[in-house]
């Protein structure tokens, strides 16, 4: 048994993995007490969109939790970059 995703998961997996094109503009905007967050970013959302793609067959709500919390950390992350 073949186990299939549905191509609006790998768009969503892709666009969240896609939000780490923002990163040279975080790095500009970046205060010194975020370095390390930023640098981590790319890692965790990366990671988060792959094992939501691999868990999509098995654990569905697993795969939905794992790519909010990535566009939360995209929200999160952005927020104290764009205070005046």
């Amino acid at each position: 048994m073949k186990l299939r995703r549905p191509p609006l998961l790998t768009i969503a997996c892709l666009l969240t993995a896609a939000t780490t094109l923002t990163l040279p503009v975080m790095m500009s905007r970046l205060p010194e007490t975020m370095g390390t967050f930023i640098t981590l970013y790319p890692l965790e959302v990366c990671g988060a969109s792959l094992l939501a793609w691999i868990a999509w067959p098995r654990r569905r709500d697993l795969a939905v939790i794992l790519l909010v919390v990535a566009w939360l950390t995209f929200g999160a992350m952005w927020l104290p970059l764009l205070a005046p």
